[in-house]
């Protein structure tokens, strides 16, 4: 897997004749022993891999003691392979203080074929002394996803989006349409906004049917809840109500005391001695503590009842003028 490499071709040096030629080959010996040391070699793993996959190329050199190694970054690449990522480096110490340094760079390639790999120059220095050598890297091999059948052939170029093959009228009557309905929803709504609202009235509720209705829901309660205290003050509160939306003089705040005087010079004799004992009556159990049956409270409501049915409403009478 790893292939051996040589260091970078040194300069052409003339060696001069005689025991001068002899010194100056002897001296080039003992520069090139540690050269000598120093081995690189270089594995691209694996050498054959489809297009977009990842390759690794490993270069490794053994460095005796006191020497280092610089590695470039990344490798100088055509346009049909790029770095695929960081360069990734490890060290090992062997025996008698050297090092073995291995770099890996990360590749991959977009065009099937053979690609060459460039060779990857590695400065070593022993503090005094510099020497660059290459590590060669073998060829990868690139294979294309597609079927054997189809790798030749060239895809067709792009169509414009509006151009020949299309029709804007489509478009233009869409668009048409599209103004027209937004016109429309405008108008419905201006007309909603300047509608005048139809005010049904409410059929008006007599006075009358106002006080059996209050009657009726007062015996309901009584039923449901058994109390009779409460009977008597939502009927007589009923009764009193009616007579003050009949006429006002009659208010629902005057006691029965003050309220009987002024229906005997109103109403029937009779009307109104039944009206003030309805009233004493709801009065005796209000404040006396007077506590009746049920079904008497319910005979004495339907007593009230009665006396509102059979009024007979009419205007009141014109106040007396006083003579000067």
């Amino acid at each position: 897997m790893w292939s051996c490499c040589s260091a970078a071709t040194p300069r052409r040096r003339v060696v001069p004749s005689g025991w001068w030629g002899l010194l100056a080959a002897a001296g080039l010996l003992l520069a090139a022993a540690p050269a000598a040391a120093q081995q690189v070699r270089s594995a691209v793993v694996p050498d054959t891999i489809t297009v977009g996959d990842v390759v690794k190329a490993a270069v490794r050199v053994d460095l005796p003691a006191g020497y280092s190694a610089a590695f470039p970054d990344s490798l100088s690449l055509g346009t049909d392979l790029e770095n695929a990522g960081p360069r990734r480096d490890t060290t090992e110490t062997l025996p008698g203080g050297a090092r073995r340094i291995t770099s890996v760079y990360l590749l991959t390639g977009w065009r099937p074929g053979i690609q060459s790999l460039p060779a990857v120059p590695i400065t070593i220095t022993n503090g005094t002394n510099q020497q660059v050598m290459l590590a060669t890297l073998q060829s990868l091999v690139i294979r294309s996803v597609l079927p054997v059948d189809t790798a030749g052939l060239k895809p067709k170029p792009v169509k414009a989006v509006v151009g020949p093959n299309w029709l804007l009228w489509p478009f233009i009557v869409a668009l048409i349409l599209l103004l027209l309905l937004l016109w429309l929803l405008y108008w419905l709504w201006k007309k909603y906004r300047q509608r005048t609202p139809v005010v049904v009235a409410a059929p008006a509720v007599g006075a009358r049917e106002a006080a059996l209705a209050e009657i009726d829901r007062a015996r309901a309660d009584l039923f449901e809840t058994g109390d009779i205290k409460r009977f008597y003050v939502i009927v007589s509160e009923a009764l009193r109500h009616y007579l003050a939306a009949i006429d006002s003089r009659w208010s629902a705040d005057l006691t029965t005391s003050e309220l009987a005087p002024r229906m005997y010079g109103v109403f029937d004799r009779v009307v109104a001695t039944e009206l003030e004992r309805l009233l004493r009556s709801a009065d005796m159990v209000k404040f006396a503590k007077v506590r009746p049956t049920r079904d008497e409270a319910l005979a004495e409501g339907q007593r009230f009842r009665t006396w509102v049915e059979n009024f007979a409403e009419r205007p009141p009478a014109p106040p007396q003028e006083i003579a000067a």
